[in-house]
């Protein structure tokens, strides 16, 4: 596992692990063995104890909002392709309104006590 440290900031550090685990992610589903299976279920576990981070979230919403905004700034410009950015701008809301906003203890009904307790059953766990 790489170490982020100073000089980032705390936020720049969450969202270059975020970076990591989904390029890990990406690299692993697409294998065929069990063991990359399982490194990539870790990395969605992991994924997910990080974003139900009450700072983490609120801070995803507010720079996905902002890049939103941002994006949104571009429409008519001539020299920007209006497919690609309404592509972006709809993988942007998509994100925004899949952001988890149910407190941590209203968990959605398909984490079962298998699932609940998977991540510690990992010879991985930390």
């Amino acid at each position: 596992m790489t170490t982020f440290e100073y000089p980032l900031s705390e936020k720049t550090r969450t969202y270059l692990r975020a970076e990591e685990l989904l390029q890990r992610l990406h690299q692993l589903i697409v294998r065929d063995d069990a063991v990359s299976h399982h490194a990539a279920i870790q990395a969605l576990f992991d994924l997910q104890e990080m974003v139900n981070r009450s700072d983490v979230k609120g801070d995803l919403i507010k720079d996905l909002e902002r890049q939103r905004v941002a994006l949104s700034g571009f429409k008519g410009n001539p020299d920007i392709s209006e497919a690609v950015l309404s592509a972006l701008l709809l993988g942007e809301a998509v994100s925004a309104r899949s952001a988890p906003s149910a407190p941590r203890s209203r968990r959605p009904s398909f984490q079962t006590k298998y699932v609940v307790g998977a991540p510690s059953r990992s010879p991985h766990a930390r």
